[in-house]
């Protein structure tokens, strides 16, 4: 499975374990992990892109409940996506966008990504140590 590929599993597994997964009150574009899931279907197709006004249209009013080990794996699944890209590091590419909607949840300041997973975690740290270490177990999982 490639990158992409396991990102949009991840993803897809918080959303079935989202009480409005398949109901007429799920709006991927109102949900940070829905967002973040469109960001990376659309690089399955049309590989990473970068959206200069991006972080406008991470969703700011998501509210729900949301697994924070689940939360952890996708990130950390962005973060792989992120050192395998081969494309010059810029915060407002998609991979980018889809990792700070995620981090949304459980950050209260998006983190920017320097460059390297492990600085990036550190990062959240400041912030989250919990989460951090969830997405460093999850992270150290996949190599």
């Amino acid at each position: 499975m490639n990158d992409i590929e396991n990102a949009i599993k991840k993803l897809e597994l918080v959303c079935a374990n989202c009480e409005n997964y398949q109901t007429n009150r799920c709006s991927k574009l109102k949900c940070n992990v829905g967002f973040a899931l469109k960001l990376v279907e659309d690089m399955k197709i049309n590989g990473p892109s970068t959206i200069s006004d991006g972080l406008l249209l991470i969703p700011n009013e998501d509210t729900k409940y949301y697994d924070d080990t689940l939360i952890a794996q996708s990130v950390a699944s962005i973060c792989k996506l992120c050192k395998n890209c081969n494309e010059l590091h810029n915060e407002f590419c998609t991979i980018s966008l889809a990792r700070k909607s995620l981090e949304g949840i459980f950050v209260e300041n998006l983190v920017g990504y320097p460059g390297n997973v492990l600085s990036y975690i550190v990062n959240v740290s400041k912030q989250n140590p919990e989460f951090a270490g969830l997405i460093m177990n999850e992270y150290k999982q996949m190599d």
